[in-house]
């Protein structure tokens, strides 16, 4: 198990068979401290402990399809930060009903990754939900010294007050990227105002608007 793998496993994905695809994902689920099954060389660790030293954004999300909207919150994040994607089952929804090794093939074969950026397979691997204060805390026991932020469309948060554990998860960040949805200026400004007026610690940066706000993976699977 090496950094190389981290980095590089989704070109090897698709060069793989059905069978090997399976294998790869179990492999580099072991690699990713967000996950239940962290297990860590020397090696591994000393990456994530370096990468963890500083800012590292975490992009979770179904992208059950990715669109041109995810690419886009990933696209107006500065290219120097270290970003890592985290498809998810939504712990507040249905649980996904799609292969992995299937998933991930179309999944790659539409995410363009920057250097800095990795993809984790854990969470779709696993058959149990993942609310986001389980895998930030797992995540801050092995590597206390974590800076973690989020990205985030402005859908999620403003609703990110009624997410499970909140008023623990949100002491913990350290920011929020948001990207708009269509919501109005007044709107933005006072969840801002209401969300850093709370968590005192806690900073939101608003990324802007695009001209990919009203694209929605739930209607595109319609």
């Amino acid at each position: 198990m090496t950094v190389e793998l981290i980095k590089n496993w989704p070109s090897l994905y698709l060069l793989s068979n059905d069978e090997q695809r399976r294998k790869i994902l179990v492999e580099v689920d072991q690699l990713f401290p967000i996950s239940t099954h962290y297990n860590p060389n020397e090696e591994v660790h000393h990456f994530w402990k370096e990468v963890l030293s500083d800012e590292l954004i975490f992009f979770g999300g179904s992208f059950f399809p990715w669109h041109k909207g995810h690419q886009t919150c990933l696209n107006f994040i500065d290219p120097k930060k270290k970003c890592l994607i985290l498809p998810d089952r939504n712990p507040q929804k249905d649980l996904m009903l799609q292969k992995p090794e299937d998933y991930f093939v179309t999944l790659i074969q539409n995410l363009e990754l920057r250097p800095g950026h990795h993809l984790s397979p854990s969470f779709i691997l696993s058959p149990y939900k993942n609310p986001t204060f389980d895998w930030v805390n797992r995540l801050t026991e092995h590597y206390p010294q974590a800076k973690i932020s989020l990205l985030m469309g402005f859908d999620s948060l403003r609703t990110i007050e009624s997410w499970i554990r909140a008023n623990e998860l949100l002491p913990r960040l350290s920011k929020l990227y948001v990207l708009s949805r269509l919501e109005r200026d007044d709107e933005a400004i006072q969840v801002k105002l209401k969300l850093e007026s709370t968590f005192k610690q806690l900073q939101i940066e608003y990324l802007g608007h695009h001209e990919f706000e009203n694209l929605s993976s739930t209607e595109l699977r319609k």
